[in-house]
């Protein structure tokens, strides 16, 4: 799922301001892209990235198609002394991906994560 970062999409991480996501996202719906935008989080951010998609919906009608799955994160560690080992650790981190809609025209409306606009 190591797919080219688009333009419509905007990238949710721990440190950011919610608001500062919400009148950019905001603003990427106004533009010309078709009035559609994709919210990416992975791990703890998937909450915040829930609670901007909420509040998108209730400033304009979105269509909303949700997916959950699964990342593999390899962290490698390089030794701080000669000789040793490289050392990594894989861990699997729960990504979503929420695809905000103005048409919903490139929406499956038939996907499980489907939400109607409100």
């Amino acid at each position: 799922a190591n797919s080219a970062s688009s333009a419509t999409e905007v990238r949710i991480t721990q440190q950011g301001k919610p608001r500062n996501y919400i009148s950019y996202a905001i603003s990427l719906l106004n533009d010309s892209t078709g009035g559609e935008i994709s919210l990416k989080a992975m791990g703890r951010a998937i909450n915040k990235a829930v609670t901007i998609a909420e509040i998108l919906k209730r400033k304009m009608p979105l269509h909303q198609n949700t997916i959950l799955s699964s990342c593999e994160i390899i962290d490698v560690f390089e030794p701080m002394e000669e000789g040793l080992d490289v050392v990594e650790s894989k861990r699997f981190v729960s990504c979503m991906k929420i695809t905000l809609s103005k048409s919903g025209a490139n929406m499956d409306t038939s996907s499980v994560g489907y939400q109607p606009p409100l």
